[in-house]
Order: C-alpha cells, then sequence, then structure tokens
C-alpha cells in the first residue's frame, strides 16, 4: 500500500510540473515516435504482409507505441513540432507503413493511409491546415474508400471535420469498402458535435445505409447514444422505420440493447413501427424478453398498438422465451395484459407452461397458472402434457404445483401409451415417482403400447430407488384389496 501511494504520489507530481520540469517533451518524444518509424528496415518490403506485420511488432515492441501515439504527442505542440511531422507526412512509403501498422489489429488488408488521412485521425488540425495550404487533396482516399473525414468523423475530431467541411472539392457523403458514411461514422461512436456538423450541411444523407442495411439512426440507436438520436429525430427527413438486411429497425436495436432513452425517444415518434418484424418474424418486443430488458419491456406494454401475441419463424410468441428461460417478472408483465393469449402453441405444439414445467421454473409455472382459463393439460403432437415434460425431467417443485391442482390430469397417456410416472420411472426421479404414487388417480402398473410398465422401465435403466418404491407401492395396494372367500 505504501509502494502504491507512493508511485502515485510522485505520477502526481510528474503531471503537475511536466512543462517546469521537461518542457519539451511533446517535441522529444514526437521526435522519437517519428525517427523510429521512418528506420528503412520497417519501410520496406514487409508492409503489405499481415503476419510479417505481426512479427515485426513482437520483435520491436517500440513500434506499436510509436504509430499508434505520436501524433497524441504532436498535438500538443504542432506549430513547434511541423517542421519535422509534414516531411514524414510527405513521404509516401512511411506514412503507409505507420498507417498499416495503427491499424494493424482492425484489418488484414492493406490500407494505403495518406499522410491526410494519418493527420485527421490524429486530429491535429494545424498540420492539415498545413497540408490543404501546400496542396494535399482533401478528398484523397485510403485503398478501402475511406476519405479524412471519414476518419476524422469517426474518431471525433471536431476541428479537424468544421475544417474539411469548409471545403468545396470533397464528398460529404462518401463511403468506404462497406458503404460507411461520415455521419454513419460519427453517430456510431456518439460524437455529437461532429453529427451536428454533418447534419448542418444541406447534401448530407441522413438515411445513407451501409452494406448491411444499417443508417446512422440504426447505429446511434444501437449504441445508445440519447443525444445523436435526438439530432437525427429532429430531421423530418429522418426514416425512423429503417430496416437493414435483418429486417431490424433502430427500435428493434434498441429493444436488443436495452437502450431505454433511445426507446423512449423512438416511441415518441408518431409513425415508428411498433411491431415491426425482422427476418425471423422478431419484433421489438420479442428482442426485449429474449434479452431481459426489463425496462424496456415495460415502456413497449404502455402502448395500445402493441401486438403482445406476435408469433416468431418457430411460432413462438415473447411470453414463450420468458417462460422457457424462467423470467418471473417479465412473465408477470406480459399477463397483465388482457390480450396476452397463454394457451398459444408454438411449431412443436408446445405452450409456454409446457416449456416452464420442462425446465423448472416454478416462479414461471406459478404465475402462469393464475390466469385463468390456462390449459393445464395441453397436449403437443406426442400428446405430452406439462406434467409430461416436468416428471421426464425431474421438475419436483413444478410437479408438486401441477398436481395441487384439481383439474391436473395425473395419468395422462401420450401417442405411445406413456404416463408421467412411466417417464419418472424410466428416467430414474424417485422423488416425482413418489409424488405421483401418493395420487390415488395415477395406475402404478399402467402399460405402454410395447406392454411396458413403471417398473419395467425403472428396472431396465437400473434405477434401484424407484424399483424399491413401486414395488413397496404394489405389495401396499395388494394388501389393502379385500379378501374373496
Amino acid at each position: 500500500m505504501c509502494l502504491l501511494s507512493l508511485d502515485y504520489t510522485a505520477h502526481e507530481y510528474f503531471e503537475r510540473n511536466r512543462e517546469s520540469l521537461v518542457p519539451n517533451a511533446p517535441v522529444d518524444i514526437t521526435a522519437t515516435c517519428i525517427t523510429y518509424l521512418s528506420f528503412d528496415v520497417f519501410c520496406t518490403g514487409c508492409r503489405e504482409n499481415y503476419k510479417e506485420r505481426l512479427s515485426l511488432g513482437k520483435d520491436n515492441p517500440f513500434l506499436n507505441y510509436a504509430s499508434s501515439h505520436w501524433g497524441d504527442h504532436a498535438r500538443e505542440q504542432q506549430e513547434t513540432i511541423k517542421g519535422l511531422v509534414l516531411p514524414f507526412l510527405q513521404d509516401d512509403s512511411k506514412v503507409a507503413f505507420a498507417g498499416q501498422f495503427l491499424m494493424a489489429l482492425y484489418s488484414h488488408n492493406q490500407m494505403n493511409y495518406s499522410g491526410m488521412h494519418l493527420s485527421s485521425y490524429f486530429g491535429l488540425e494545424k498540420i492539415v491546415d498545413y497540408q490543404l495550404e501546400n496542396g494535399a487533396i482533401a478528398d484523397v482516399r485510403s485503398s478501402d474508400n475511406r476519405s479524412p473525414l471519414s476518419i476524422a468523423a469517426e474518431n471525433g475530431r471536431e476541428a479537424i471535420v468544421r475544417l474539411l467541411l469548409a471545403r468545396d472539392d470533397l464528398d460529404v457523403n462518401s463511403k468506404n469498402s462497406h458503404h460507411r458514411t461520415p455521419l454513419s461514422f460519427a453517430a456510431q461512436h456518439g460524437h455529437e458535435a461532429v453529427v451536428k456538423l454533418l447534419l448542418a450541411r444541406n447534401n448530407v444523407d441522413i438515411n445513407s445505409m451501409d452494406v448491411d442495411g444499417r443508417t446512422p439512426l440504426s447505429f446511434a440507436a444501437q449504441y445508445g447514444y440519447e443525444e445523436v438520436v435526438k439530432l437525427l429525430l429532429a430531421r423530418d427527413d429522418v426514416c425512423v422505420n429503417s430496416v437493414d438486411l435483418d429486417g431490424r429497425t433502430p427500435l428493434s436495436l434498441a429493444t436488443q440493447y436495452g437502450r431505454e432513452a433511445v426507446v423512449k425517444l423512438l416511441l415518441s415518434r408518431e409513425h415508428v413501427d411498433i411491431n415491426s418484424i425482422d427476418s425471423d418474424c422478431r419484433t421489438p418486443l420479442s428482442f426485449a424478453i429474449q434479452y431481459w430488458r426489463e425496462e424496456v419491456v415495460k415502456l413497449l406494454l404502455t402502448r395500445d398498438d402493441l401486438v403482445v401475441n406476435c408469433k416468431d419463424s418457430d411460432g413462438q410468441t415473447p411470453l414463450f422465451s420468458a417462460a422457457e428461460n424462467g423470467r418471473a417478472t417479465l412473465v408477470k408483465l406480459l399477463i397483465s395484459r388482457d390480450d396476452l393469449d397463454v394457451n398459444w402453441k408454438d411449431s412443436y405444439g408446445r405452450t409456454p407452461l409446457s416449456l416452464a414445467s420442462q425446465n423448472g421454473h416454478k416462479a414461471v409455472a406459478e404465475l402462469l397458472l393464475t390466469r385463468d382459463g390456462v390449459d393445464v393439460n395441453s397436449m403437443d403432437p406426442y400428446g405430452w402434457t406439462p406434467l409430461v415434460f416436468a416428471a421426464r425431467n425431474g421438475r419436483e417443485a413444478v410437479v408438486r404445483l401441477l398436481l395441487a391442482r384439481d383439474d391436473t390430469d395425473a395419468d395422462s397417456k401420450d401417442l405411445y401409451g406413456c404416463t408421467p410416472l412411466s417417464f419418472a420411472a424410466e428416467y430414474g426421479h424417485d422423488a416425482v415417482v413418489k409424488l405421483l404414487l401418493e395420487r390415488d388417480d395415477v395406475d402404478a402398473d399402467s402399460k405402454d403400447f410395447d406392454g411396458e410398465t413403471p417398473l419395467l422401465r425403472a428396472a431396465e435403466n437400473g434405477h434401484e430407488a424407484v424399483v424399491i418404491l413401486l414395488l413397496a407401492h404394489m405389495e401396499s395396494a395388494s394388501n389393502q384389496l379385500p379378501i374373496q372367500a
């Protein structure tokens, strides 16, 4: 603790007195980094091969720091350092390598960044101004068609963006190889000031789509940037229900990622489609339930136009996901809706109660059973009821809950003549077997269509405890039979 305290105190001291102790530190470090990046061994023959770049980085640990941070130090003393920085940025081979190594963690491909790209990336607005005065191309493109404006927008370099937008010779809607525009990048990263600058341009495409069909609003909604969403929604021409290649709208994305504030904003729009479906027929409510976004679910349920029984590609409503995964709080919210269909069957003939029973979610099963009209004996195509699902999987608490109902068929037979007791015995769930044997309406010696009894199933699978329970029950039952004269 003392050493850590001493180290932090020393750090504070040097930070506070940096200018007096090492007044030329930014200049000196920038010079060191640029000199290092200018070594011939780094600039010839290896930058086009991704594996060689990684190997080069391992063999030269300072290379990563130099390429990633020279601009951070240069930013503090741009006027002083321009005599060193500008020649470096005019050398295509050095810049290409420095840019490629800078992006080594993000791309295997050759980027071919220019000096304008690098100065825009680091936010060196005075250097950019010098470059433009000396004939640099404002809208120069990299191999993946990124412009300096695109790079500056992505990294929130407001001063660079303002400088570039003042020119007439660049495309404000330039698209990279994935069709991402500067506005798209700025929105994705929540750069409010940059978004504001871009939206001030009359010719900016607010609804531009990338190769996946995502718009700037899609990105801002997904990542939860409330202020950016506000700026975009303030435009009359924004498409609030834009659909990407997966069929997802900004609202779908906001609900999936639990962006409550953004959901509120989107729901305030008169024409927002609250029931939009994606390629798997999932709605915003489906996503909110699936990803357990309770507060978002509450917001959606306040809408009268919400379709609560929407079905996905498996025929399941949002209630299924909540029930199957044991989300009792979400089930409670859903069953508060009078229009909820608690007995809906999915493509496999299962109800929400079936899934809750199968997975042993007692709290969810209790909630579902409070609904009037719930079908406690609903059957799938194989004749399996919620009790069969619970018994087969050894869900003792749920079995007890279902057996407490007067309307539960404790001895139902499936498509092959098997009963809940048959399954409990076969899988060795002795506690469930005991519960079922306590019922007068359960036939302990029932035979399926192959002539197998619960006792035979238990014996075949080596479940000794179950065999003992069944034999004891049969002996007790035979002792209670009236003696024939």
